[in-house]
């Protein structure tokens, strides 16, 4: 188990409907799992990110507003999303599996992390408005495999700790 403090670059909000935190090609190590994926076909994934946000769960956030709320409480997330801290430390290694429609399967080697910024933000969003959204489970994608011939369609959308244990996780390290 990998025990070392990652401190990343702040979360982007990209266009208000998906917030991640990119990750420099060397700021995950995928020496332990590279040669098992590389050796079953996998693909290495190239945009290295953590989401924190992902569109559906905005989505959600979005429709408990009126539309003149909507400015107002997007700052106040933008916010809180600039003031917490972000470091994380890495964990276990998974291959999960989701059949997504009944002609593609896919298959994903991740790295789950331990993110306290991600409980302090849901429980935040969650007071602020309301709500019950679940928090996204924290991972970061190292090689997808799956059908489509468009490679950006192969990753999972891992939206909770319940939709994680769907995916059949297999620990891998």
């Amino acid at each position: 188990m990998k025990q070392k403090l990652i401190k990343p670059s702040k979360p982007i909000l990209k266009n208000n409907y998906f917030c991640y935190i990119r990750l420099k090609k060397d700021e995950v190590d995928i020496s332990s799992v590279k040669e098992i994926a590389k050796a079953k076909g996998f693909r290495e994934q190239t945009f290295r990110h953590i989401t924190i946000l992902s569109s559906g769960n905005f989505v959600a956030i979005q429709t408990s507003l009126s539309k003149g709320e909507r400015q107002k409480i997007n700052n106040q997330i933008r916010r809180k999303i600039k003031e917490l801290d972000w470091s994380y430390e890495e964990k276990d290694t998974y291959l999960i599996s989701k059949k997504v429609n009944k002609n593609e399967n896919r298959q994903s080697y991740i790295c789950t992390i331990k993110m306290p910024a991600i409980d302090k933000f849901f429980r935040y969003v969650n007071k602020l408005l309301h709500l019950d959204i679940p928090t996204q489970y924290p991972h970061i994608t190292l090689f997808t495999k799956g059908e489509s011939k468009n490679f950006s369609y192969y990753g999972i959308s891992i939206p909770s700790k319940k939709e994680f244990k769907t995916l059949k996780p297999k620990k891998i390290i």
